[in-house]
C-alpha cells in the first residue's frame, strides 16, 4: 500500500482521492481472495445506480446464502449516502 500511495501521490491526486483508491484496492484484493470460496463468479462486479446517478464500488453474490450484497467502500468518516439509499 505504501508503494501504491507513493506512485499515486506523484500523479498529483488529492490525499482524499488517494485514500479512496487505496481503500477500494484493498477491498478488491480481499474480495478476490474469497472468490470460489464464499463468493460466486470469477470477479466482483462494479455497478451503476441510476436513481442516484452514482456508482457502487462492489456487487457480489454469496455462495453461503445466494444473496446479492452491495459494498460501498469509504476511506473517511464522511456519510455514506449511496449505501443508505440502497
Amino acid at each position: 500500500m505504501g508503494l501504491a500511495y507513493r506512485f499515486l501521490k506523484l500523479t498529483g491526486a488529492s490525499v482524499n482521492n488517494i485514500k479512496g483508491i487505496l481503500a477500494e484496492n484493498f477491498v478488491n484484493l480481499a474480495l478476490r481472495h474469497h472468490i470460489d470460496i464464499d463468493i460466486a463468479g470469477n470477479s466482483s462486479w462494479f455497478a451503476l445506480y441510476e436513481k442516484m446517478k452514482g456508482e457502487l464500488d462492489f456487487y457480489v453474490r454469496s455462495l453461503a446464502d445466494y444473496k446479492d450484497y452491495e459494498i460501498e467502500v469509504k476511506s473517511t468518516d464522511e456519510s455514506a449516502n449511496k449505501a443508505r439509499a440502497l
